[in-house]
């Protein structure tokens, strides 16, 4: 399970976002927490969750 990283059109500078994986799912690599700098990059990596089986 991929996620889509959000726009800069959506949040402004120093917005913070929490992702989390669905049920069946667990995180598996990437950051939860991401923050929208200055520049309107992101930090950290883009998260991803793999399914439970």
């Amino acid at each position: 399970m991929m996620f889509t990283p959000p726009t800069t059109a959506t949040h402004d500078f120093n917005t913070t976002i929490e992702y989390a994986c669905v049920l069946g799912y667990n995180h598996s690599y990437g950051d939860l927490h991401r923050t929208c700098s200055h520049t309107g990059d992101w930090t950290g990596t883009l998260p991803n969750c793999t399914s439970i089986s």
